[in-house]
């Protein structure tokens, strides 16, 4: 324990939130990992395309997320307004893929279909909007809760078809919400190891459930 708290104490002469940068990534480099295998897999007309390119949305957020972590102190500078602006940008396009993905594969009637891709895409194009003109955390909050709420709500499995691949990306959303948790009650392990970090851990558990639910649909759909 000691030569952690020593390590982290060294590494804050150089970087603001160590342990956070470092987490974010960590959760870069394993998105980056699933997007590869994700996309080596899926053909870019396969209805589950769209999630190859949510998890290289995440990895570009979360990597941007670690450069914003280690300059945090610097929070006036337009270095850290920049990285946490694209931080939040590519999580609203990360939430706008992971839609696409849902409305085309899991709603049978293409009208409604289309005009919940439709909504989406008005969706992210608002978001995108106010995030830029107001730099406020709580509209990427609404947003978040928004696109969560619909996918969980999509994937929870009503019938046994293809029920292991929904129950798998349903508890991947599902899990995020504890995220609310973790941020409202700052929960911490240690000085070093914050809510921040402890977010990062859920957030890998989610999107290790998301892959594993996506490989496990395209196999199953061969």
């Amino acid at each position: 324990m000691n030569v952690l708290k020593n390590i982290y104490q060294y590494l804050t002469l150089y970087f603001c939130e160590p342990t956070t940068a470092i987490t974010d990534f960590m959760l870069a480099g394993f998105c980056l990992w699933c997007f590869y295998r994700l996309k080596k897999l899926i053909g870019k007309k396969d209805p589950l395309s769209p999630w190859y390119a949510f998890f290289l949305a995440v990895g570009v957020s979360t990597f941007m997320g670690g450069l914003a972590h280690s300059f945090s102190c610097l929070s006036q500078s337009i270095y850290y307004t920049t990285t946490w602006l694209i931080m939040q940008l590519f999580s609203g396009l990360s939430l706008f893929f992971a839609q696409q993905a849902a409305f085309s594969n899991e709603i049978s009637n293409s009208k409604i279909a289309k005009s919940l891709r439709t909504l989406s895409i008005l969706q992210f194009i608002v978001f995108a909007v106010l995030v830029v003109v107001f730099l406020d955390f709580k509209i990427v909050a609404i947003n978040s809760f928004i696109g969560l709420v619909q996918l969980a709500y999509i994937f929870f499995p009503k019938t046994l078809i293809d029920w292991e691949y929904k129950t798998l990306i349903c508890l991947g959303f599902l899990s995020s919400f504890l995220t609310i948790y973790i941020n409202r009650t700052k929960l911490s392990f240690a000085h070093w190891f914050n809510h921040n970090d402890i977010s990062h851990l859920v957030i890998f558990m989610s999107l290790l459930l998301i892959y594993k639910g996506v490989r496990y649909k395209h196999n199953n759909d061969k």
